[in-house]
């Protein structure tokens, strides 16, 4: 008789019936209509954020309950890294929404 290898868990197979399942794949579907996620890259980009998200949110919890001093270096990159996910997968930056200045205005002029 063989053993047989466990199975690698994967977010499809979450039990939908408890909280924090359900809201990772609530999440997910949200992220991927928001994002036109119409590629299996894009699929596999919004499920890294979702994951990076909740990561940073249970940071967070943990701070603000005084229960951790946590790694801020660590807190800090996970948001940079958010941050370029949620970029590449087509969200707008505050640089992208902000009024263009003087030397914006002069680049486009002089080309």
């Amino acid at each position: 008789m063989t053993k047989r290898k466990p199975r690698m868990p994967l977010l499809d197979d979450l039990d939908t019936r408890y909280a924090t399942p359900k809201k990772i794949k609530q999440r997910i579907m949200q992220l991927e209509q928001d994002a036109g996620a119409d590629t299996v890259q894009k699929r596999m980009l919004v499920r890294r954020v979702v994951n990076l998200e909740m990561r940073i949110e249970a940071m967070e919890a943990a701070f603000a309950q005084g229960t951790t001093e946590g790694n801020t270096g660590t807190y800090v990159q996970m948001i940079n890294l958010l941050r370029c996910l949620l970029v590449e997968l087509g969200a707008t930056t505050a640089k992208e929404g902000r009024q263009p200045e003087l030397a914006d205005i002069l680049a486009g002029a002089s080309k």
